[in-house]
């Protein structure tokens, strides 16, 4: 098949061709959709569930001394509060294995890879929240890919361009058509006009389906709009990084905003103690004044009796 042969096929089945790669985008759209709400559901409950505890230990006024320690018993607490990501099917009743993948993308996910980024959290600079947060989220296969191999922001960004193809599509439709029926009226005789009525049938024929192929694109172009409107990528996305991006912020203050150096805290310690013993001994030498003013009163009184 020719290169003009492979294009007339596929000006003549273009309605046919927009049709399916319509119903296959719809088709990925709702699949994303969903698979980016399990993700909301997962990576938001790690958001929240780290802030609340980051609060509570607020109210405690400790210290973090060990970064590595700390973040380990952060991350264990929070492990509790995160939904089972695990599997996707259900495994035989005797099969108790599970593999590395089932692990890593499970729910354990967000729980490795927030321990491989304790180096940036032990910086005494902030580090770059958004980059850190974005390198966090790659790391789990379900956040970058749908069905394990189609990557989401590929399919986000050809999703997004559909509707302008299927108009520019069903125009370019109609115009083809129209130019490859016009030949068919200078073929015409006008002096035969018995004859001419079957090229001129053929020639309305085929401009009316020509003028089909924008309205077609037109439909599929609003059903494409329409269901990005229903079931956005783009906007969840955003905000599951947004409140990931809050809670490493949480994270990284609650370990540097408060801190103090060993021998600071000495000192204070060591200044709280002096404190202590001062307003003691200040109570005694206050007691010792007030014994030996009493004493002195009852000398006098004595004096004045005799």
């Amino acid at each position: 098949m020719t290169l003009i042969n492979a294009f007339q096929v596929l000006c003549h089945y273009l309605i046919e061709i927009m049709a399916v790669t319509c119903f296959l985008a719809l088709f990925l759209r709702v699949l994303a959709h969903r698979s980016n709400r399990g993700n909301q559901a997962y990576f938001n409950s790690f958001s929240r569930s780290v802030i609340k505890h980051l609060e509570e230990e607020e109210t405690k006024d400790t210290f973090v001394d060990d970064v590595d320690i700390w973040l380990e018993g952060l991350l264990n607490k929070v492990k509790e509060f995160l939904p089972d990501r695990s599997l996707r099917f259900k495994r035989q009743s005797g099969d108790r294995s599970e593999r590395l993948i089932d692990y890593t993308d499970g729910k354990q996910s967000i729980i490795i890879a927030m321990k491989q980024q304790a180096d940036a959290l032990k910086s005494p600079n902030i580090p770059n929240c958004a980059e850190l947060a974005d390198r966090v989220l790659n790391q789990d296969t379900k956040w970058r890919t749908i069905l394990g191999f189609v990557p989401v922001d590929v399919l986000n960004r050809g999703l997004d361009v559909l509707p302008n193809l299927f108009v520019i599509g069903g125009i370019f439709g109609t115009f083809v058509g129209i130019t490859g029926s016009l030949p068919l009226i200078a073929g015409i005789d006008i002096t035969n006009l018995a004859e001419a009525g079957p090229t001129l049938n053929k020639f309305v024929a085929s401009v009316a389906y020509s003028m089909n192929t924008s309205i077609a694109g037109i439909l599929f172009s609003v059903t494409m709009t329409l269901m990005t409107a229903l079931f956005p990528l783009t906007t969840i996305r955003d905000e599951v990084a947004k409140n990931f991006e809050r809670s490493i912020e949480f994270m990284w203050y609650r370990i540097h905003g408060n801190k103090l150096s060993h021998a600071e805290r000495q000192v204070i310690h060591s200044l709280s103690q002096l404190n202590v013993d001062l307003v003691k001994v200040l109570s005694e030498i206050r007691d010792d004044l007030r014994s030996e003013k009493e004493g002195t009163q009852s000398e006098r009184k004595l004096r004045k009796g005799a």
